[in-house]
């Protein structure tokens, strides 16, 4: 596999985790990018095709992760609090055993 193509993949990754195209998209984060950058709103293959090939697609790609860091950071803060709940709670809590028969 190529850089080129590694690099692409990226690209349309990054946007598809966006939902770029569909209606869950992160429309405004991904409106403001292809503006700033003067990209047409276009097919994720053809899009990413056209990142690639532009000087600076570094600096669009950084750009793109600089936008959906607080969004990933806030992901990693809510599953951090979820899993020292649940161990928390596993801790905590005791085992209750039913059976049917016993059931009134």
């Amino acid at each position: 596999m190529t850089s080129q193509h590694t690099d692409q993949s990226t690209i349309k990754n990054v946007f598809h985790v966006l939902g770029y195209g569909t209606r869950k998209e992160e429309r405004e984060l991904v409106d403001e990018l292809l503006k700033r950058y003067h990209l047409p709103r276009t097919g994720l293959e053809n899009l990413a095709h056209l990142i690639y090939q532009r000087p600076g697609f570094e600096d669009f790609f950084l750009a793109l992760l600089s936008e959906v860091r607080p969004f990933c950071q806030m992901l990693i803060e809510v599953y951090e609090l979820l899993n020292s709940l649940a161990v928390t709670a596993g801790r905590r809590a005791s085992t209750v055993h039913v059976r049917r028969e016993r059931a009134s």
